[in-house]
């Protein structure tokens, strides 16, 4: 049982509710939003150039930039010609997600890349892996580009699956017994984030199992 804590959640003037909460998956939570934070470059001064590439990124104002990550030596990533026309056509909104590279006709030379890609591959060095990365990276992008609709995701796939994944790793795994003394900081890291019932993956972190009537209508015990 030391997987869940059993606590009473009170929504407003609503009844109070045992809840059992995942504590992996609400560490999985707060850990995602702090790896999110850690990889934006928030910019102080907004102007309207930066307003307009916000919009076709999908990127709500108060979002911050990708932060991006220096590759050395610089990467040569091949691409299909029509694929390096369209690149062309964004080099603006990619730098804004991180991504810095020089065009010739067969490939880009990337210097830098999103920081989550690179803090990906930190471990193996494997450049090769990084490429076809990088390759998956610019097609997701363009796509998003394209579409330029209210519903886009902010970023490319690749990127939030990763970070997903680097919250997964990071979080209190299962079994594991939170010291009771940070049990109270614990929920409340979890009440600060945007969404404490999901999981980093959209799985519900919580699970309703009782209601707890005012003691008014209680039954009385004689």
């Amino acid at each position: 049982m030391d997987s869940f804590l059993v606590c009473r959640l009170r929504a407003k003037e609503e009844n109070e509710i045992v809840s059992l909460i995942d504590q992996h998956a609400l560490h999985e939570r707060i850990r995602l939003e702090e790896l999110w934070k850690g990889m934006l470059a928030v910019f102080d001064c907004i102007i309207l150039s930066v307003l307009i590439l916000k919009r076709a990124l999908g990127i709500r104002d108060g979002h911050g930039w990708l932060r991006p990550g220096l590759v050395i030596p610089s990467l040569q990533v091949e691409l299909p010609v029509d694929l390096l026309f369209q690149v062309s056509q964004f080099e603006e909104q990619f730098l804004r997600l991180g991504l810095q590279f020089s065009l010739n006709e067969k490939a880009m030379s990337v210097t830098h890349v999103p920081f989550v890609l690179k803090d990906k591959h930190l471990r193996d060095l494997d450049r090769n892996s990084l490429r076809n990365d990088i390759s998956v990276f610019v097609q997701e992008a363009i796509q998003i580009f394209t579409e330029a609709s209210a519903v886009a995701p902010i970023v490319p796939p690749i990127i939030m699956d990763w970070v997903a994944t680097a919250a997964c790793r990071g979080a209190i795994m299962f079994g594991d017994k939170i010291p009771e003394a940070e049990v109270g900081q614990f929920l409340t890291a979890g009440q600060r984030t945007s969404l404490p019932f999901q999981c980093a993956h959209g799985r519900p972190s919580m699970l309703p199992v009782a209601v707890l009537l005012p003691p008014s209508e209680r039954c009385q015990v004689r």
